[in-house]
């Protein structure tokens, strides 16, 4: 399938939204890791977007939903959702052109990560693998 690619700059609009959540729910079924829990995908953002400027609406949606490594209950973070979010990101963004694992890869090695490389690597790994990727 082809999605339509978007810029950082484009990325606070409903068709971004539109085409992520497209891509989102067909990379977890193409995984056969499809929930119906997906359907709902990113749901808040474009509602919040209306009221509050892209900065604060992706600070909110990053922790409070538990498919971003930001959710404040780490023991809580969906991480075969988080695995395909960042899986499918690369199918609408046009400067983050990286598959989930090699985006996992980036980020241990960023000296700059927020969280302990060996957590993240010791949860995602297994689920890279489930997942076949």
């Amino acid at each position: 399938m082809k999605y339509r690619m978007f810029t950082k700059a484009e990325r606070s609009s409903f068709p971004y939204w539109f085409w992520h959540w497209l891509a989102f729910n067909l990379t977890a079924w193409r995984l056969g890791a499809w929930r119906p829990h997906h359907l709902l995908h990113d749901i808040e953002k474009p509602w919040l977007r209306l009221f509050w400027d892209y900065k604060r609406v992706q600070t909110w949606h990053r922790t409070h939903n538990r498919h971003h490594l930001e959710y404040p209950i780490q023991e809580k973070i969906k991480w075969r959702d988080l695995c395909i979010d960042w899986e499918s990101c690369h199918f609408t963004k046009i400067d983050e052109p990286r598959t989930a694992r090699e985006e996992m890869e980036r980020y241990c090695k960023d000296p700059d990560s927020r969280f302990d490389p060996r957590w993240v690597r010791s949860h995602m790994e297994p689920e890279l693998e489930r997942l076949g990727i």
